[in-house]
């Protein structure tokens, strides 16, 4: 990836980075001594560094026993800053119970700490419908389907696995939920119809939520085509923050304070907040009545629309809003 300012002379860019404290750990092939004098060489100055330290081990990156070599990430401690008191916490992949705590623990994660959330382990394949039959799917509020790492040397395969796994947890959804349409008395007609079946599917999606992590920018569009689920694109979104970043340091503070679990996040608030029904008011008008409320409003959704608009170019256009119409604000954090 070509990002301006991230060669190894880049080290106001990594200090504007990371916090102080940071550990920036480096895992590739390269030994250490000769990866320290590659840097040097590229015109990092290593003793320079006050807000990270490196962290150095070597191993091959598509290797999974060299990879369990390293710290897993903090998803489980920001689950337990972010959910409520009583939130159980289901974890659904193909490693067994006891080498996955020991796993977590390994990764620094304290289990006993975990004051919010409860770990409910289950074993089976995401991609095996009687597997994913095993679990109570129509009672979870929010679902994460996270790429494999046995197989995301191919990301198209991973991408593939959880799509699939997509697939059917909304199918299993939408036959275990009660029909919409609760006057009628016929049953369900048995053999397939490929606009009913994606409409039962758009049911379930509107019963829980479905957050799928995809790698490859091409799979969005079959994502986003079903309107049955939401996606995280992890590799396209680390890409856009390094490269703000290297661009502006600045916008570092920006990154941070949006995605930490306290402070000021984006919210989705409702019209009634700022207009009245049918009120004509221009965008320019709105973001005043969100400056009151010490909010930005940054965009807006209608009622009849499926796609929000953000940052919308006729700011001085007015509009007649409905109570059933929301706007895109940040806003600190209730």
């Amino acid at each position: 990836m070509g990002v301006p300012g991230m060669g190894f002379g880049g080290k106001g860019v990594l200090e504007a980075l990371l916090a102080p404290g940071s550990e920036l750990w480096m895992f590739n092939e390269v030994l250490e001594k000769e990866r320290e004098t590659k840097l040097v060489d590229g015109g990092l100055d290593i003793s320079g560094l006050v807000n990270i330290k490196l962290v150095h081990r070597v191993g091959n990156a598509v290797i999974k026993k060299h990879l369990e070599t390293l710290p897993l990430g903090t998803l489980y401690s920001v689950l337990e800053a972010l959910l409520a008191p009583g939130s159980e916490l289901w974890m659904f992949n193909e490693v067994l119970e006891k080498e996955r705590e020991t796993k977590l623990v390994d990764g620094g994660l304290d289990i006993s700490g975990l004051v919010n959330i409860k770990l409910v382990h289950r074993v089976g394949n995401a991609v095996i419908k009687k597997h994913l039959e095993t679990l109570p799917l129509e009672t979870f509020d929010s679902i994460l389907i996270l790429a494999d790492e046995s197989v995301e040397d191919s990301i198209v395969h991973s991408d593939s696995r959880s799509l699939a796994t997509l697939l059917l947890i909304r199918d299993i959804q939408s036959k275990r939920l009660p029909s919409k349409d609760t006057n009628s008395t016929l049953p369900r007609v048995s053999g397939f119809s490929h606009s009913s079946w994606i409409r039962e599917m758009q049911q379930a999606s509107n019963k829980s939520i479905i957050i799928s992590e995809i790698l490859d920018s091409r799979t969005r569009n079959l994502v986003s085509v079903t309107k049955i689920s939401d996606y995280v694109l992890s590799n396209e979104l680390v890409s856009m923050a390094l490269a703000m970043v290297a661009e502006d340091k600045q916008i570092n503070r920006v990154l941070e304070e949006l995605f930490a679990e306290e402070g000021n996040e984006m919210c989705i608030k409702p019209a009634e907040f700022y207009l009245y029904d049918q009120e004509e008011l221009c965008f320019y008008d709105i973001m005043i009545r969100g400056r009151e409320r010490n909010e930005i409003v940054i965009g807006y959704r209608l009622a009849a629309a499926e796609r929000a608009i953000i940052n919308p170019v006729d700011k001085d256009k007015l509009v007649k809003w409905s109570l059933d119409d929301v706007f895109v604000v940040i806003a600190l954090g209730e």
